[in-house]
């Protein structure tokens, strides 16, 4: 039901610091079965929250002047911090529903991004459209830059996806808006996922 992660990495390089980084999971109804980011388990009962964190000493990196291109390196230390939770109610042949969110907040005077969350509500429909199973799904990001004045980016996405075998085996068909400032973009998607 608790499942905790710690690592240190960069260890191989004496010049530079090491990153430690960390996280904790707790499943409050069903243990976690692992840890996918597919959003899904495709039919259990699950909520997952759960937190994590980074840290290296002058880990954030940049120049200190980015319109020289022979401007000397510098550094500031780096913390990353996120909490995530996903909950997920398999509906006993009525189909699955899954609810995502998360949160990310990145510390470091250059760090070219503040802050991020995104959010991901899916559905599974119950029985089969020839092979596979159709799960309709929609989600949302955002990202807030670190610069003074830098537009918020938004990314929307609607997607229609064909289980064909769980994470083995899945097909989609998507349609992303995106938007930062006064720029706008559209775009159509197909995707295929093969794991074997």
């Amino acid at each position: 039901m608790i499942k905790y992660y710690a690592g240190a990495f960069d260890l191989h390089d004496a010049s530079q610091s090491p990153l430690f980084s960390g996280r904790l999971n707790i499943a409050l109804i069903n243990p976690e079965p692992g840890f996918y980011s597919n959003s899904t388990y495709y039919g259990k009962d699950i909520l997952a929250i759960g937190a994590g964190f980074q840290s290296k000493k002058d880990g954030s990196v940049g120049v200190a002047d980015p319109t020289d291109p022979d401007s000397a390196v510098v550094t500031d230390d780096y913390t990353g911090f996120n909490a995530d939770i996903l909950f997920e109610k398999d509906f006993d042949g009525s189909g699955v529903l899954d609810l995502e969110g998360a949160f990310y907040k990145f510390n470091g005077d250059y760090e070219g991004t503040d802050s991020a969350w995104f959010a991901v509500a899916s559905y599974l429909l119950p029985g089969k459209l020839g092979v596979g199973q159709v799960q309709p799904l929609f989600r949302i990001q955002q990202a807030k830059p670190s610069a003074d004045g830098a537009d918020t980016s938004t990314l929307i996405d609607g997607q229609l996806g064909y289980v064909i075998d769980a994470f083995a085996a899945r097909l989609a068909l998507g349609y992303r808006y995106g938007k930062a400032g006064d720029a706008k973009t559209q775009a159509l998607y197909f995707g295929a996922q093969i794991e074997k």
